[in-house]
């Protein structure tokens, strides 16, 4: 469903990706893992359109997106819930969800994307139950849960995560990459970056291990999980990790 080839990017004079060349499946949740400033977040960026890559190919569903722009590539099918979950703080619950359904919205459109709304009320209650509130006014893991249901709201084939457990109290973060677990059930293809690396290998079908640019390891993710060297460099101590 999705493939980079050779993927280069750079933030000004400084080499961000360096041939980066990965696949993702239809019904797959691969993952990315590696250290802070590896490129994890800039290979989900350079994917959506806004890291412009300065050589290599980006190609989604067998269409070459390598020059497309962000809306274009929303429109495809490809959408990215980004870091830090970037919720329109002073709007209610239910008008984020309504922007998450821009590149939808035209009069032919306007009841099925309210009715998506309700679903995504009842996918996650706790929104539901706060529709009406100021976005900002929610806690961590209900400003994730509204980030990842605006993703949906836009009917993506798939759909990127960016650090979807960060600052999240333990609990809410497993419950959290349990619902991505389920959205994949549901025949969401994901690719998923997400600081605790035994908790996504232990989400994903496969991942690649990053390491200053470049791919360094590639496997399932129980081969992942199993080897000595990613043990020893991302996994910890292993059962007092939260997954």
């Amino acid at each position: 469903m999705l493939r980079l080839t050779s993927v280069e990017a750079s933030y000004g004079h400084v080499k961000a990706l360096r041939g980066i060349s990965l696949h993702v499946g239809q019904g797959e949740i691969v993952t990315l893992i590696g250290a802070n400033g590896a490129g994890k977040s800039t290979i989900l960026q350079a994917i959506s359109g806004l890291v412009r890559a300065d050589s290599g190919s980006i190609a989604f569903d067998g269409q070459d997106t390598t020059r497309a722009n962000s809306g274009q590539i929303v429109r495809l099918g490809l959408c990215q819930v980004p870091e830090g979950r970037q919720v329109f703080g002073s709007l209610s619950v239910a008008d984020n969800l309504l922007l998450g359904a821009w590149s939808r919205w035209s009069g032919a459109n306007r009841r099925e994307v309210l009715a998506d709304v309700q679903d995504q009320f009842e996918r996650f209650p706790r929104l539901g139950e706060r529709r009406s509130q100021p976005a900002g006014s929610l806690s961590g893991g209900e400003q994730q849960m509204l980030a990842l249901a605006r993703g949906l709201m836009s009917r993506p084939r798939m759909l990127m995560l960016d650090e979807p457990s960060l600052g999240l109290a333990p609990i809410i973060a497993s419950q959290f990459l349990a619902e991505v677990s389920r959205l994949r059930d549901e025949g969401l293809t994901v690719l998923l970056v997400e600081q605790n690396a035994r908790a996504a290998l232990r989400t994903a079908d496969r991942g690649y291990v990053l390491e200053t640019g470049r791919i360094v390891l590639e496997g399932t993710a129980q081969d992942l999980l199993n080897n000595p060297e990613v043990q020893r460099a991302y996994l910890g101590k292993g059962d007092d990790v939260w997954a």
